[in-house]
């Protein structure tokens, strides 16, 4: 046991050895453990001499190089290894109430009528841009009623709940609730007839000839 404070130093060092060399039989293949793709990348250019490689481009896109060919065509284009940003493609959201871009229910994610999950965000239209003329375009562009301006980033679109509504948005929101009201005050209103007077005329507004009916 290796717990066995009884045991001499030089014993406790031989059981440790044996549990050791038992745990290495077992192998790797039994762990239950995931394997990172970081780690099986690892491997893979351990045994490759080195490969995969990315390599960035300050314009076109990254690049894997797969062997020594693939590397020495890539670096003569422009290639290199280390990362450079770039800007485009890039993706723009903004808040759009069109009832196309409602909350759809996911069936692979529950019941096909269950709108708790859907695919996507709720509301919101996705556009992407391949350089900065396009996306100044898109930007330029009139905003329609019902959507707000095109952001970067999901989280600086309005709420759909916010108490202070982008304008557009709020337009939207009065124009519905115009034709609503519009559309009531167009129905067909009940009418109620006056009682008919109880001697088949109306009573004189006369207070002298009202005293000389009533006598």
């Amino acid at each position: 046991m290796l717990n066995d404070h009884t045991q001499s130093v030089q014993d406790q060092q031989v059981e440790i050895d044996r549990v050791l060399t038992r745990l290495q039989q077992k192998g790797v293949a039994n762990s239950t453990k995931p394997t990172l793709m970081v780690n099986t990348i690892a491997v893979m250019r351990g045994r490759n001499n080195g490969y995969p490689k990315n390599l960035y481009h300050e314009s076109f896109e990254p690049r894997i190089a797969i062997n020594e060919d693939q590397e020495d065509m890539l670096r003569a284009q422009g290639y290199g290894d280390i990362y450079i940003r770039r800007n485009y493609p890039k993706m723009l959201f903004r808040r759009n109430m069109h009832p196309k871009f409602a909350a759809k229910a996911d069936p692979s994610m529950g019941s096909p009528d269950d709108t708790s999950t859907f695919k996507g965000n709720e509301f919101v239209e996705e556009r992407t841009v391949r350089d900065e003329k396009a996306e100044k375009a898109l930007l330029a562009a009139k905003v329609p009623n019902g959507c707000s301006p095109w952001f970067e980033k999901l989280t600086d679109l309005p709420e759909l709940d916010a108490t202070e509504e982008d304008q557009s948005l709020l337009i939207a929101r009065l124009q519905g609730q115009l034709a609503e009201a519009q559309r009531k005050q167009a129905e067909p209103q009940e009418t109620t007839n006056p009682a008919p007077p109880r001697h088949g005329r109306a009573p004189s507004k006369d207070p002298a000839l009202a005293n000389k009916e009533a006598a």
